[in-house]
């Protein structure tokens, strides 16, 4: 008898979940099983890229002939762990996935080393010994184990201390590639002497040493660490305890050594690192490496592998990873200020730059927090303002010799005058130093109001205040072609299996042969066809699409949130797609058993509004109504459980969406218009859709098209609010500079204003669309129809239909760093090319048109839109993207 509160699905589900766990240790076992075998090696040398079983298993060293029905078995629970993909229809071959690629032994990226150790017993032990621990009065789980410290362990058992340092020097490798190159170099700019602490065989140091022979590297390390290693003209080894004397240098690297003490001993450190250097006069600095937690991030995964990392050094070393606040607090109280700001190629690492030794100048330090809690005075030396730009920051010389160069990974400095914008409005204001004249002013947004800075007048230690932010969060941005090669390669998501297979997956399996082996189309206009990535595939992909999709259609769900669509404004793409999509007939059917996709039909407009409007207090109200909903349906229907949500999909305009989507609904298919791929938006399971500001429910139609490119004398057009951090850099730069160049703030709303935003629009070759608080805007979809060629300024954002369509054939990508440098730009683009560009905008313009009712293709995007969603459906993530595209594709 099953408890009231348990349904029979949720009982299977937590059942097979408990299995799971315990069944979990094999699968560390078999992917050092794999290492062992160099499984991944033997892969990765196979130029087909797809390796056969039978090669596999001839490969494989002194493997026991008898033993070999037992690889096809390890392969298969490597499959389902993500390491390996199988190709079935390739004859039963195997290729590496991008986490199998670390397993590669040599590879720059590799975590082969770093995998080794972890499985090494000594490490497994301490694990197992954490329930000892708890119950003694040793400080670590390591000396409950083993008897002694870890790095006394380590001075004593040279096997074991082997496996850690190849381990810290397989992640250094990488680290220290990064550091040469031309995003990172300029940190080492004026020095001449470097000090490696804790810098183990020397990998970084090594790499420093020969990128920059004028450098002297210096590593220090324990003994046992140092051994007899020679170093060469430029690289010395000093053996000895970091706690005890530091070698003097013109600058110190700790490199993931203070998340191994406590804050005591961190600062003592510190404070021994500012004794060994000089001062900022003289080029004295210090360069940490460490993580910083990041409990609030998108990704869920990031944030477990940090509480991990966290846990393992509780109990090994008896300290741990700390949070922003937590670093800042230990740099307060070691009397130095640091910038933070996160490395996008380590995810779980963050960079932070700390200034040099000086007794500086007074630093009042507030916050804009709700709690308005006061920061006590420290003493700072001066540090950079970092511009924040979108997720990037781009080059400046610095105005200040002296001034402390920020360490950033693929993000480079500003000067001591540069802008930074404060995601979390948590604001530390710094007195800054005497600066250079006849500068322009600069505008700065903190993310709770907007200041501008005179920078031609001359500032003192004791004048002017420079606003630099802890929290501002600095990934690279993700470029055009990098979110083309997410496309083309197929990798951005991962394997979704179902719990059992139906009917449906047969038919979906027959399309996907069918769209993979489509003809090429020949007889249709180059134009037309440069518009696609693959025309033919889409076409043919399109066509199954109205003989095969089936959708169902959720009943489950109470008005306004739910069944109610809302037709006009800049959230109207949501409901325009709800309307359409619960009155078709072509691809509904009652019954779900025979439904390839299955939509949740909730506004994210309403549920925003339920905030307010309802019984919701919070964000957390809106998430755990969806929740509940979620848990409704699977409770009255098998169709979620069975995949996951995998086939489940629902489409959402508002800026929230992603953040109340991003747990429950996470493997579902979100067809988003905040399309950010920095915030959690997945290329190949999510699907961008258009933001169309529908200003006429009855005609949404209306005032199409614009003048010809003869009649179009404005190189470039924006006008909007100045909301978010890019615009006002947008206006600073080019508002009022050039007579080509119309760059305004918000326009009168007036019938007259409206109407002069609209010629403008018509006129210009150009029309800027620049983020504003959120990456997407509804000025790209304005711009395809007045027929004005977009100039996309929104670093991350993935366009609408991105798997369909060719973007770079009838618009313009530029970097948010780029705004400065926005009209050479645009000038450099040959007139012969942006007419072919405006030309296809025109064809293109039909895919981005709301009809009453679904239209052809070719008539239009209403049934444009249902393609997004078709292709989506299916579990391989190769196929997901043109069906939901396809499925869009058809609605609008």
């Amino acid at each position: 008898m099953l408890n009231n509160n348990i349904c029979a699905n949720q009982l299977i589900e937590a059942e097979a979940q408990s299995w799971d766990y315990i069944l979990s240790y094999l699968r560390p076992s078999c992917m050092k099983c794999a290492i062992q075998l160099g499984i991944p090696n033997i892969l990765h040398k196979n130029p087909n890229s797809i390796t056969s079983l039978s090669d596999l298993i001839a490969a494989l060293p002194n493997l026991n002939p008898s033993k070999t029905t037992f690889i096809p078995i390890l392969m298969r629970v490597l499959v389902d762990f993500g390491l390996f993909k199988y190709h079935h229809q390739q004859g039963d071959g195997y290729s590496l996935t991008s986490v199998g690629r670390l397993l590669v032994e040599n590879d720059l990226s590799s975590k082969r080393s770093f995998f080794l150790f972890a499985q090494h017993p000594v490490v497994l032990n301490t694990a197992a010994s954490v329930g000892d621990w708890l119950r003694d009065d040793l400080p670590t789980a390591f000396e409950t184990a083993h008897g002694k410290s870890h790095w006394d362990y380590c001075g004593e058992e040279p096997e074991f201390n082997g496996v850690f340092n190849d381990a810290m020097a397989g992640d250094s490798r990488l680290i220290s590639n990064l550091l040469i190159s031309d995003c990172c170099a300029g940190v080492f700019e004026g020095l001449t002497s470097l000090v490696d602490i804790g810098g183990g065989t020397g990998a970084v140091a090594m790499a420093i040493a020969r990128a920059f022979p004028r450098l002297k590297c210096i590593v220090l390390d324990l003994p046992h660490v140092i051994g007899d290693r020679k170093g060469t003209e430029n690289l010395e080894f000093v053996a000895g305890s970091m706690f005890d004397k530091t070698p003097h240098a013109n600058a110190i690297l700790l490199k993931w050594i203070l998340h191994n003490w406590d804050d005591e001993n961190c600062v003592k450190l510190l404070k021994k690192c500012k004794e060994s250097i000089p001062s900022k006069e003289n080029g004295g600095k210090v360069i940490i490496i460490d993580i910083v937690m990041e409990d609030n991030c998108c990704n869920e995964q990031l944030v477990q592998s940090q509480h991990l990392m966290d846990l393992l050094m509780r109990i090994t070393y008896a300290s741990k990873e700390r949070t922003e606040k937590e670093w800042e607090k230990l740099f307060l109280d070691a009397a130095v200020v640091v910038l933070i700001s996160q490395l996008l190629a380590l995810p779980y690492e963050n960079y932070i730059s700390l200034p040099s030794n000086v007794d500086g100048v007074g630093v009042e330090a507030e916050t804009d927090l709700a709690t308005d809690e006061k920061r006590s005075n420290v003493e700072v030396d001066s540090v950079l303002g970092f511009q924040k730009l979108g997720n990037s920051s781009y080059v400046e010389k610095r105005l200040n010799a002296n001034s402390t160069i920020g360490f950033y990974l693929n993000v480079s400095t500003y000067s001591s005058l540069g802008k930074m914008r404060n995601e979390s409005a948590q604001i530390l204001q710094l007195k800054s130093p005497a600066r250079p004249s006849g500068r322009k002013n600069v505008i700065i947004d903190t993310g709770n109001k907007t200041v501008s800075l005179s920078e031609n007048e001359t500032t003192s230690s004791n004048s002017n205040m420079l606003r630099a932010g802890f929290n501002s969060k600095i990934r690279r941005p993700a470029s055009i072609s990098y979110m083309n090669s997410l496309v083309q390669q197929n990798s951005s998501i991962s394997l979704v299996r179902p719990q059992w297979h139906s009917a449906r997956e047969g038919e979906l399996q027959n399309v996907k042969v069918q769209i993979e082996n489509s003809p090429i189309i020949r007889n249709i206009p180059e134009l037309h066809a440069s518009i696609f990535r693959n025309y033919s595939r889409f076409r043919r992909s399109y066509e199954l699409m109205e003989r095969v999709l089936k959708i169902y259609v959720y009943k489950e769900g109470e008005k306004p949130i739910f069944h109610q669509p809302y037709m006009r404004g800049i959230y109207a793409s949501e409901g325009w797609f709800m309307k359409l999509m619960e009155k078709n007939k072509q691809f509904l059917v009652k019954d779900p058993k025979r439904a390839h996709l299955f939509y949740l039909p909730f506004s994210s407009l309403k549920l925003r509004e339920a905030l307010s409007k309802q019984n919701f207090t919070h964000q957390k109200d809106l998430e755990n109504h969806l929740s509940n909903y979620i848990g409704r349906i699977s409770r009255n229907y098998h169709f979620w459980n069975r995949s996951r949500g995998a086939d489940h999909f629902f489409v959402a305009c508002h800026d929230w969406a992603p953040r109340l989507t991003r747990k429950n609904m996470e493997t579902s298919v979100r067809v988003l218009c905040n399309s950010n791929i920095a915030g959690g938006f997945k290329i190949q399971k999510d699907v961008s859709l258009p933001v169309t500001y529908v200003r006429s429910a009855e005609d949404p139609l209306k005032d199409l098209g614009g003048n010809p490119p003869s009649a179009r004398p404005v190189l470039a057009f924006f006008a909007g609010g100045i909301h978010g951090y890019l615009r006002p850099i947008l206006l600073q730069h080019w508002s009022e500079k050039e007579p080509d160049m119309k760059i305004f703030g918000p326009m009168p709303r007036d019938p007259e204003g409206k109407a002069k935003y609209r010629e403008l629009m018509k006129s210009s070759k150009y029309c800027i669309c620049a983020r504003g608080y959120e990456v997407h805007t509804p000025r790209v979809v304005e711009s395809i129809h007045y027929e004005c060629v977009p100039v996309i300024i929104s670093d991350n954002y993935v366009p609408p239909f991105f798997e369909v369509l060719d973007w770079e054939s009838f618009s313009v990508f530029v970097l948010e760093k780029d705004v400065p440098d926005l009209r050479n730009i645009l000038l450099s683009i040959p007139e012969e090319k942006y007419m072919k560009m405006q030309r296809r905008l025109k064809i293109v313009q039909q895919y981005f048109l709301w009809h009453k009712n679904p239209v052809k293709m070719s008539k239009g995007l209403s049934k444009f839109e249902y393609g997004g969603t078709w292709a989506h459906r299916r579990y391989d993530p190769a196929d997901i993207p043109d069906d939901l595209n396809d499925l869009l594709q058809y609605q609008i």
